[in-house]
C-alpha cells in the first residue's frame, strides 16, 4: 500500500479527456462516438448550468419573501415613530392649556373679589381701603402676566 501511487480524483474526467483526445486514424472509438461523447457532455454541462439558474431562482424568490415579512415590520415602526412624534406634540399643546386654564382661574378670582368688594361698597358705602386693597391685586395680578 504504501508503494502505490495516489491517483487523482476522477471528478472531471469527461473534460479531461474531451481536452486531451485526439482524434487519430489509429484512435479506438469512432468518429461518431466521439461527437456523441462530446454531446453528452455538453449536455450535462448545459443541465448543471440550468440547475445553477434555477437555484438562483429559488434564492431569489426566498429572498423576495423574505423581504416582503419584513416590510410590514417597517412600515409599523415608522407608523410608531410618527404616532411618538403626535403623542409628544399633543402633550406639549395639552400643557399649554392647562398652563391657559390656570391664567384663566387666576383672573376670575380677581375679577370676583373686585366684584365683591364693589358690591360690598354699594351696600356699606363705606369700605374705600378694601377697595384699594382689591384693586392693588388687580393691578399686581396684570402686572404679572
Amino acid at each position: 500500500m504504501r508503494g502505490e501511487a495516489k491517483q487523482p480524483p476522477k471528478k472531471h474526467k469527461w473534460l479531461k479527456e474531451l481536452l486531451e483526445h485526439k482524434h487519430t486514424p489509429k484512435s479506438k472509438t469512432s468518429p461518431h462516438a466521439y461527437k456523441r461523447n462530446i454531446m453528452e457532455n455538453i449536455e450535462i454541462t448545459f443541465n448543471t448550468i440550468l440547475e445553477l439558474f434555477g437555484a438562483l431562482a429559488v434564492i431569489g424568490g426566498g429572498i423576495k419573501i423574505l423581504v416582503s415579512l419584513l416590510n410590514p415590520y417597517k412600515e409599523v415602526t415608522a407608523k410608531l415613530k410618527k404616532h411618538d412624534e403626535l403623542l409628544t406634540k399633543d402633550k406639549e399643546k395639552m400643557q399649554e392649556m392647562d398652563d391657559a386654564l390656570e391664567r384663566i382661574e387666576n383672573e376670575q378670582k380677581v375679577q370676583g373679589k373686585a366684584i365683591m368688594a364693589l358690591i360690598n361698597h354699594i351696600i356699606t358705602g363705606n369700605d374705600k381701603d378694601k377697595l384699594k386693597k382689591t384693586y392693588q391685586d388687580m393691578v399686581n395680578h396684570y402686572i404679572e402676566l
